[in-house]
């Protein structure tokens, strides 16, 4: 019977390149607004109407 010393270790690993690479740039400073939170969930129930279903 053969025991392997280290289990983890797999001769037939497989190596994978991504083949896709997402780009962003870099947007420049600009001032940031505070929203409160019912604002905010009345923003986002214009954008998604149908979220709370």
């Amino acid at each position: 019977m053969k025991i392997d010393s280290d289990p983890l270790q797999v001769a037939e690993a497989s190596y994978v390149e991504p083949f896709e690479c997402l780009m962003i740039e870099a947007m420049e400073a600009t001032t940031m607004q505070a929203v409160t939170e019912e604002e905010y969930a009345e923003k986002i129930k214009v954008v998604y109407p149908q979220a709370e279903e």
